[in-house]
């Protein structure tokens, strides 16, 4: 995790705005910005593949990162989340101090529930190290592991959106109604102009989106990470099917 993050900051951050020609007009750094497992390593990586000639950035955070730290440092998490954290930093105040503007967001949406499903069984074994062990063994069945999740998750999507757009950002996504249909919108602020996409959507107006959005011809996502292709897939889809959650986690 350090050496990809320290190759994507050395990266990105040497680039510059100097080259006569700017491929589809793009002048301004792209940052992929949104909570985690919603489908936005896909994204991130089809538009590095572009060869823009602008940094392309990849966040979950780029506020509060003070008391985000102080909480790391609390529960001694992995370095690598300091790490992470100083790359979010970095692309802070160079958003901050930047000239160039407005900056282009990419953010995902998804069903809350399944994005927290996907999210436990990734990260659950920084919690308990023998979690697949155990379920190998048969000593947690499926309504345990609800009584795991239950525990540790009940996220409200629209405070990250505040927190980490709105608040940096000054775009309210909740201002105006989403186009469900469309499967995704565009906002415009003064600093930053946002593109919000619908992961369930995703396939069918990626194309469409990216054009209108970054005049990027036949933008292409295909999918990665995929939690349904991890080792874990058979206990993973197994709680999909059975596990049953209290209303307030619907």
């Amino acid at each position: 995790m350090i050496t990809t993050i320290g190759r994507t900051v050395k990266r990105t951050m040497r680039r510059t705005y100097g080259k006569a020609f700017n491929r589809y007009g793009i002048t301004s750094p792209i940052v992929v910005h949104q909570m985690a497992r919603v489908g936005s390593t896909a994204v991130f990586e089809a538009l590095e593949r572009l060869g823009l000639n602008v940094p392309v950035y990849h966040t979950h955070m780029l506020d509060g990162l003070d008391q985000h730290e102080i909480k790391i440092r609390e529960t001694k998490k992995d370095p690598a989340d300091l790490a992470l954290l100083e790359y979010y930093r970095k692309i802070r105040h160079y958003y901050d101090h930047s000239n160039v503007g407005p900056w282009n967001l990419v953010s995902l949406i998804r069903d809350p529930v399944s994005r927290d499903v996907s999210d436990f069984f990734l990260g659950i074994p920084q919690y308990i190290p023998d979690f697949y062990e155990q379920v190998s063994r048969g000593d947690l069945d499926v309504t345990q592991i609800c009584e795991l999740f239950v525990g540790r998750y009940n996220r409200d999507p629209s405070l990250w959106f505040d927190r980490q757009v709105r608040d940096p950002f000054g775009i309210d996504v909740y201002a105006t109604p989403f186009p469900k249909e469309a499967g995704y919108a565009i906002y415009e602020g003064t600093r930053a102009r946002l593109l919000l996409l619908r992961l369930e959507n995703l396939q069918d107006c990626a194309a469409e989106a990216f054009q209108r959005f970054l005049n990027i011809p036949n933008f292409r996502v295909v999918r990665t990470n995929d939690a349904e292709s991890k080792h874990y897939k058979d206990v993973y889809n197994r709680f999909k099917r059975e596990a049953i959650l209290p209303e307030d986690n619907l």
